[in-house]
């Protein structure tokens, strides 16, 4: 299944780069807070893609083909949510962190499956673009 990982390529070449994420670990793509509805927000959460295990951000991500079977990739993901408070275990209801689950991972999917893999891509807001360059 096609994912994104954490990368440092091309990371650093735009001012505003960050590059907080453990190199190669599966990342989503949060939504942005309320009252980040315009893209002329400076805020990193419309830029930013989110580590999964180290919970930091990262401006670039790249897409890979990744081994994992889609239900270690459920798992990975909801146990990112449960860490960042999304997914409470003792007040989320089993079919509402299903649905958190199913909308992270088909987001990053959706994002994987448009690009080639081994294409590092950065983030606006919804919009999702290659990154020139190695």
């Amino acid at each position: 299944m096609r994912l994104l990982v954490a990368t440092g390529r091309t990371n650093g070449r735009v001012e505003d780069d960050l590059d907080g994420c453990v190199e190669g670990e599966l990342v989503l793509i949060e939504e942005p807070g309320e009252g980040h509805l315009h893209l002329d927000d400076d805020c990193a959460c419309l830029r930013t893609f989110t580590g999964l295990g180290s919970g930091a951000a990262t401006t670039t991500a790249l897409v890979v083909d990744s081994a994992l079977a889609e239900s270690d990739a459920r798992l990975a993901v909801r146990g990112a949510l449960e860490d960042r408070g999304r997914i409470d275990p003792d007040r989320t209801t089993r079919d509402d962190a299903e649905r958190h689950v199913d909308e992270a991972l088909a987001r990053v999917v959706a994002v994987a499956e448009h690009f080639p893999v081994d294409t590092v891509v950065g983030r606006r807001g919804e919009r999702v673009f290659p990154r020139i360059g190695r």
